[in-house]
């Protein structure tokens, strides 16, 4: 298994333990994990500290792949690389720096984190995986372990100024095994990565009905909301507290703990953050 950084065995106990407390973590499936590494972890990317939520909630040593920008910063750094063993990677860009030191993580039997996106949500379905993730985990031969964030979008939407209260299940979905899926060519290979990682934070949330309450939910939501479903005016839309308006018709939602605009206004249509951002997505791509 993974040799634990002293950083690590000190904040586990501390601040993992209080980050779990905090944010209300619970642990789902966690039997089918290997007993040993190495293997890889991977899940959707949707909170800011995805890869915390997992490390304090694990046994073992999790060396996350990390954006390499994040190591320019002196102190952080530092604890990124020396502290909590880290992995720099380009964000968009091909970098076999990244892909041996995984495979140097791995051939000492240890476990590696990363996130197959590459950036967090904004609307809380998982993005699509290119099948350049497929070659590169194909090339390490481990099982891969697959997470789902389940209702960490809820407590903290990406574009989102403030976090909301609520649970966040870290749910093991399935241990992909390397005998099975390095038979498959690249791009089979990658329509099963998107398959096994897909979530929908707007389904998930129809099935189970938690609310994710707290004050000025709307705030923010203005970067991921480009046109009035009412009138059709671009950029437009504005915030205050836990109300949506377009100061252009002068339409007015008020958005509920579930995500959903509920129109309050006449000829405001109740509508979801997630097809909200769907139809502006459509629109303009």
């Amino acid at each position: 298994m993974s040799k634990t950084p002293w950083l690590i065995t000190v904040l586990r106990p501390t601040y993992g333990a209080l980050l779990n407390r905090r944010h209300r973590i619970i642990r789902k499936n966690f039997e089918i994990i290997p007993s040993e590494g190495p293997f890889l972890v991977i899940g959707n990317h949707v909170h800011t500290l995805d890869p915390l939520f997992i490390s304090a909630a694990t046994p073992f040593h999790i060396n996350w792949v990390a954006g390499r920008y994040l190591f320019k910063f002196p102190f952080l750094g530092t604890v990124l690389g020396k502290g909590i063993g880290a992995i720099a990677k380009q964000q968009g860009k091909s970098d076999m720096y990244t892909i041996r030191m995984i495979r140097e993580k791995l051939s000492q039997g240890e476990v590696v984190g990363l996130f197959p996106e590459g950036t967090r949500t904004w609307d809380g379905n998982t993005l699509p995986i290119p099948d350049a993730m497929a070659k590169m985990i194909k090339l390490f031969k481990v099982p891969v372990v697959v997470f789902h964030f389940e209702g960490a979008f809820g407590a903290r939407p990406r574009w989102a100024l403030r976090r909301r209260k609520g649970p966040i299940t870290l749910h093991a979905v399935n241990v992909l095994d390397p005998a099975d899926y390095g038979r498959l060519p690249t791009g089979e290979l990658t329509a099963l990565l998107n398959r096994e990682l897909f979530f929908s934070h707007e389904v998930w949330e129809e099935s189970c009905q938690i609310p994710y309450t707290g004050k000025n939910r709307a705030e923010g939501v203005e970067d991921v909301l480009f046109t009035c479903p009412t009138c059709s005016s671009f950029s437009t839309i504005t915030a205050d507290g836990n109300g949506i308006r377009c100061t252009s018709c002068h339409a007015a939602w008020e958005l509920d703990s579930f995500d959903v605009a509920q129109g309050v206004s006449e000829g405001a249509q109740t509508l979801s953050l997630a097809d909200w951002h769907e139809k502006d997505r459509v629109h303009f791509f």
